[in-house]
Order: structure tokens, then sequence, then C-alpha cells
């Protein structure tokens, strides 16, 4: 089985908060940065 690695996208987002909700009892700093992430054209 092969990995695919892509760039993440907008509607990635709500699997990302989820992931997050249980990473530091909720309180990662991820959600509150994705979007800005995702639509920085640098990446």
């Amino acid at each position: 089985m092969q990995d695919t690695i892509r760039k993440a996208e907008l509607g990635d987002i709500p699997r990302i908060q989820e992931l997050c909700a249980e990473i530091w009892d909720g309180g990662d700093y991820i959600p509150h940065v994705v979007s800005d992430w995702i639509r920085d054209p640098e990446g």
C-alpha cells in the first residue's frame, strides 16, 4: 500500500479540527490557524 501526501484543502478543516480536539485537552492552536495556512499561497 502506498501513502499519498497532498496539500490540505479548506474542505479538510472539519476533520483537522476533529483530530485536534483531543490534543492538549482541546487547546491545540492548529484549529485557530489552519485556515490561514491553507489560504497562504506559499503553503
